[in-house]
């Protein structure tokens, strides 16, 4: 593997503010197993990586990976369940920071930057892994539908809702704003992990985001005149 990825915890993968527990020995074998696999069927696909890649990545013996998980298959639907998690308890963060916002500028503002601080090597690729197989199994398709989708639009369309509600907002089609943004945003996630990797990509992401970001809130302040 190209990126070293030796110092990655899932427990301060969201940084500062997002340092949430998922397992409970931290630092563990079981843990260090699921940040390689992740890592490893993000960059070369489900398909292309064996049971023997991650041992020699994770630095372990077989015996030990297989101790944990006794199949390739056990071992996929561990990292798919694992991302859900992250990925809806990012969004209840985020939708009582979204709560809190007292104009559409504040909450443009949170939507557009808080990913930023989830935008690390972990989430990256843990992220644009889900996008990727999202059609390899049912779980997998679920986890993409439900969580990524559905999950993450109700909450950016009922942070929308109240700001017309309480009246800094006009009136606009919040759902689809919401799935508008979500799709800039998981874009945006694809793009970052292509740069980790090395590869040429069509803009830098952070410029673009502000282009968006300028364009969306110039959009809405002109629904409202």
């Amino acid at each position: 593997m190209d990126i070293d990825i030796s110092e990655l915890s899932v427990f301060r993968i969201l940084g500062k503010d997002y340092n949430i527990p998922f397992e409970s020995e931290k630092g563990g074998t079981k843990e260090k197993i699921l940040v390689y696999s992740t890592m490893l069927f993000a960059m070369r696909g489900y398909t292309a990586v064996s049971m023997k890649d991650i041992a020699a990545e994770a630095g372990i013996q077989s015996a030990s990976l297989y101790y944990h998980f006794p199949s390739k298959g056990a071992l996929w639907r561990e990292v798919v369940g694992h991302t859900e998690e992250l990925y809806r308890l990012y969004h209840d963060i985020l939708r009582e920071k979204l709560l809190s916002a007292e104009s559409i500028e504040e909450l443009l503002e949170i939507l557009f930057h808080e990913p930023e601080k989830m935008d690390n090597i972990f989430t990256c690729f843990a992220f644009s892994l889900i996008q990727s197989e999202q059609f390899r199994d049912e779980q997998t398709w679920r986890v993409y539908n439900e969580t990524f989708m559905r999950y993450s639009i109700d909450v950016i369309s009922a942070s929308f809702d109240r700001a017309i509600r309480l009246g800094f907002a006009p009136q606009f089609d919040t759902v689809a704003t919401a799935a508008a943004i979500l799709y800039f945003v998981l874009q945006q996630t694809n793009i970052t992990t292509q740069k980790l990797m090395g590869r040429v990509v069509p803009h830098d992401p952070p410029e673009f985001v502000k282009q968006y970001h300028a364009h969306l809130l110039n959009l809405l302040h002109a629904s409202a005149r």
